[in-house]
């Protein structure tokens, strides 16, 4: 596809996280030519940075509407659909997206994106090694694969990427990020604010970067720590292993009741249930804390209007 003058400024603006400054710049661009397929693919990918959807799926249909084979407007199609956990439609689109451009590494890397949503990770690996395979080395790639590795509780295997990507560019965003949440998971606090800072440095809108400064904040505080510690010791795997470990503390809770209950020690088997009811309002306020917490970074940041 051959872009405008005007779509390549918004790209540039879109790649420094300048949102508004994009959306402002495709606006002017579909006012001279509403036919722009370019301009309306791009515009999707920046609604869909907005979290605009239901816009953004708009401006890809319309892409696609004009040019139905138009990769960057099936890309953006299949971005929207991830958003929206619409996993079957977004396998459709990517697979016509792939049929339609079988060598590009950046298909691949979305296709392992989504399967890493449906925590398919073996899927999703698989998707990363055909994308590394089909061009150059690209840091996105090795990035997402540290990622997907964290997903599985190797932490070592996603530090060893993080590393690898941070080599060859010192200020690859997302790999500052892995690597600043590789640190958080050891304990090195102070370097993994470091990492979320120098992040927040290229791209001053990285919404990432500010929740692991958070993430830092919330392990240095005692009690939200606890939270912070368990949240990321009980997500080191798939969900099922979360939920299987859940209802399995659920049950010997009830057991462990129901046995002093059988012991004639009423008191103590009101104790038990009293702590296990602390624990559920502690797992259910700590996060909407945390939250708050990310908000109010967000507040102090006071970005510039064009980000």
């Amino acid at each position: 596809m051959s872009f405008s003058q005007g779509t390549w400024l918004a790209m540039q603006q879109l790649q420094r996280g300048q949102l508004h400054a994009a959306q402002r710049t495709l606006t002017m661009v579909l006012g001279e030519d509403p036919n722009d397929t370019g301009a309306h693919s791009l515009l999707a990918q920046t609604l869909l940075g907005q979290r605009r959807l239901h816009a953004a799926e708009h401006e890809a249909r319309i892409a696609l509407s004009i040019e139905p084979e138009e990769p960057f407007a099936l890309y953006a199609l299949a971005q929207v659909c991830i958003a929206g956990r619409r996993f079957d439609e977004a396998h459709e689109h990517l697979d016509h997206l792939v049929a339609v451009e079988p060598d590009d590494p950046a298909n691949f890397r979305l296709r392992a994106q989504l399967y890493r949503v449906q925590e398919k990770h073996d899927k999703a690996e698989s998707a990363l090694e055909q994308a590394l395979a089909l061009g150059p080395v690209h840091l996105d790639t090795i990035a997402l694969l540290g990622r997907v590795r964290m997903d599985r509780g190797d932490t070592q295997g996603a530090k060893a990427r993080a590393f690898e990507a941070l080599q060859l560019s010192p200020d690859h965003a997302e790999s500052l990020l892995l690597m600043g949440h590789v640190l958080l998971r050891e304990g090195k606090v102070a370097e993994a604010r470091e990492h979320a800072i120098e992040a927040l440095r290229n791209n001053p809108s990285e919404s990432e970067a500010l929740q692991l400064l958070v993430a830092v904040k919330a392990s240095q505080s005692w009690w939200l720590g606890l939270w912070w510690r368990w949240q990321a010791w009980i997500s080191a795997g798939d969900s099922g292993r979360a939920i299987a470990l859940l209802l399995g503390m659920y049950l010997l809770v009830q057991l462990g009741s129901q046995g002093l209950n059988d012991l004639g020690r009423p008191d103590w088997a009101q104790i038990v249930d009293l702590l296990w009811l602390g624990l559920a309002a502690y797992s259910w306020f700590a996060p909407v804390i945390f939250q708050k917490m990310v908000k109010k970074e967000l507040d102090e940041v006071g970005l510039n209007p064009d980000f």
